[in-house]
């Protein structure tokens, strides 16, 4: 029976370890789609402050830049989705991120809370583990009378 349960508990622990990786790697991905909602909530702000024709570096790949003036500062062309943008005023573009900034930090609670969740699974199924394991070796070493 003790084989059983220590096999049991076994791969109940990897499974475990295996969901706990998932959600690390989520994780990840929630928390780089959050810098990138708040740089361009951050870069819309900005721009919302220029005056007159204010002057801005543009990326053009390979670590190079290109020098343009910024003529109207007063619309954004932001991405909704399925390869989908649309035109929209600044207020609106920047209301929108603080909304999708909104939801991924919520997306990014709940998955530290399963985390910690699946550790605390982990470190019982690890003890169990430790215990059935210093049973199993108590029995080996008790000399048989």
């Amino acid at each position: 029976m003790e084989g059983n349960d220590l096999r049991r508990i076994y791969v109940e622990y990897r499974i475990l370890e295996d969901t706990a990786r998932i959600l690390q790697a989520r994780l990840e991905l929630l928390n780089t789609a959050l810098n990138d909602v708040m740089l361009a909530s951050t870069t819309l702000k900005g721009l919302k402050e220029v005056e007159g024709d204010g002057e801005a570096l543009v990326p053009v790949g390979g670590g190079s830049f290109i020098r343009v003036k910024l003529t109207e500062v007063d619309k954004a062309i932001v991405g909704v989705g399925a390869g989908v943008c649309i035109e929209k005023g600044l207020d609106e573009a920047i209301h929108d991120f603080r909304g999708r900034q909104g939801d991924i930090e919520r997306m990014i609670a709940s998955l530290q809370e399963q985390l910690s969740k699946v550790l605390n699974e982990m470190e019982e199924r690890r003890k169990a583990l430790a215990a059935l394991t210093q049973k199993r070796e108590d029995v080996v070493r008790k000399p048989k009378s």
